[in-house]
């Protein structure tokens, strides 16, 4: 029987929240709770060239600047980072020491695909496993999923992912790219499950890939208590409870708990994150959760509009938005946009 796994992004995708921020201790006290419990994969934030940072942050400019909250009895463990395509300099990539990160994992949009296999390429090419992350794999059609995927099978990825950016993936649809990964991948390709919670069916997905998917290895995304942009991710301890019981698993749900009520539930305080309606509607209708994040934004400053009437208004503003623009969202045309309804 093939293998399932677990990945943990609770730093990288947990950092957009906390705007990369956690504290030197923290991420390194994160790092020893994920390690003893024995998750798979650890992912231990972004790539980025232009972003500032410190040891506080879990951004980095190099990626030799991971090394040192790196366990050095890595216990079959693995750390990755993302890269998203055009943010990080290729020129500053050093081929692969046994103290570095294990990988990275590319990820991209529909109109970077050709960006996103030369990034991939030079990541291989100095030794690093490369994960591949389409952005809204949704957004393919069945034709263009196919074709996408065949740029990058040459580069022989460790890994490669359907990624449900909108929360909005049901099991049927999680089938659909299933079925389509299952005849393109070779076996000792990983298939990855990377979502979010906008419609709270991260679970239930992954429920159904613990139960029924027996004929490919296997890694589910999570993060502890689900922090992550906008509505979250699907839940480290919900996955791993789900995972134990189902499979006679054997992570540590008990230092999985330790470590969120030390280290995350006390964010939940200043952060905020998770499903709630706004997000709901932007998965519904198919579109970017920033429309709803944005649109918050400027209902807030905008003393004619009521707290109560932010809901019912957003439904109208989303159905404002043009059917070329639902997967593409800057914060300055949600503005002009929300100007528009207002003065309608």
């Amino acid at each position: 029987m093939n293998t399932i796994k677990i990945l943990d992004c609770t730093l990288r995708d947990g950092g957009i929240v906390t705007d990369f921020y956690y504290g030197k201790s923290v991420i390194q006290s994160i790092i020893e709770g994920l390690y003893r419990a024995n998750v798979d994969y650890i992912e231990l934030g972004y790539l980025d060239s232009a972003v500032k940072r410190t040891e506080d942050y879990v951004v980095y400019n190099h990626i030799e600047e991971m090394e040192n909250i790196i366990p050095k009895d890595r216990k079959g463990i693995h750390f990755v980072a993302m890269c998203d395509v055009g943010k990080f300099n290729l020129n500053e990539i050093k081929p692969r020491r046994t103290e570095y990160i294990d990988g990275v994992r590319v990820a991209f949009y529909k109109h970077q695909i050709e960006d996103a296999v030369k990034t991939a390429e030079v990541f291989k090419n100095n030794g690093y496993k490369i994960y591949i992350q389409p952005m809204v794999t949704g957004s393919y059609r069945e034709d263009e999923f196919v074709t996408m995927c065949k740029k990058f099978l040459h580069l022989k990825p460790e890994g490669f992912s359907i990624v449900d950016s909108f929360g909005y993936m049901d099991i049927k649809m999680f089938q659909f790219y299933y079925s389509i990964l299952s005849e393109l991948l070779a076996p000792e390709t990983l298939m990855f499950f990377h979502s979010h919670n906008n419609t709270n069916q991260s679970l239930t997905v992954a429920q159904y890939i613990l139960s029924n998917v027996r004929d490919h290895d296997f890694v589910i995304d999570a993060s502890l208590m689900g922090i992550g942009k906008c509505a979250g991710n699907l839940h480290t301890e919900h996955l791993v409870k789900a995972y134990n019981t189902t499979l006679g698993g054997s992570y540590d749900l008990d230092v999985i708990n330790e470590t969120i009520a030390r280290y995350i539930a006390p964010l939940k305080d200043k952060y905020s994150w998770g499903p709630n309606f706004f997000y709901y509607m932007t998965a519904i209708y198919y579109m970017h959760a920033n429309y709803a994040t944005f649109f918050l934004e400027n209902a807030r400053k905008d003393t004619s509009c009521k707290p109560e009437d932010m809901a019912s208004d957003f439904m109208k503003f989303i159905q404002t938005i043009p059917y070329e623009m639902k997967t593409t969202c800057k914060r300055p045309y949600v503005e002009e946009m929300y100007k528009k309804f207002r003065n309608r």
